[in-house]
């Protein structure tokens, strides 16, 4: 239910489905990050699947949920000096 907002009050935030409290946050699986990108790829806000995890209980963050939508689905190869081959 929208609530009317007058000129002189803040912007309420949007609701984000059921508090989960302040605990800590878990990190995300893979499958849970193929699944956020799947739903922002299909036209999902944020906020909306933010709220798709929260109705499941998953204590994730809105940041966490951004960053799985922004970057590569599977992990990268860790960079660092290659090892050196010898032929003893």
């Amino acid at each position: 239910m929208e609530r009317p907002v007058t000129p002189d009050q803040p912007i309420p935030p949007p609701d984000l489905g059921p508090d989960l409290g302040t605990g800590p946050t878990r990190e995300m699986t893979r499958d849970q990050r193929l699944q956020a990108r799947t739903l922002q790829a299909v036209g999902w806000k944020y906020t909306d699947i933010l709220k798709f995890f929260r109705d499941k209980n998953k204590r994730l963050t809105y940041r966490q949920i951004y960053y799985a939508c922004k970057t590569r689905s599977t992990p990268q190869k860790r960079s660092g000096r290659p090892p050196i081959l010898t032929t003893n």
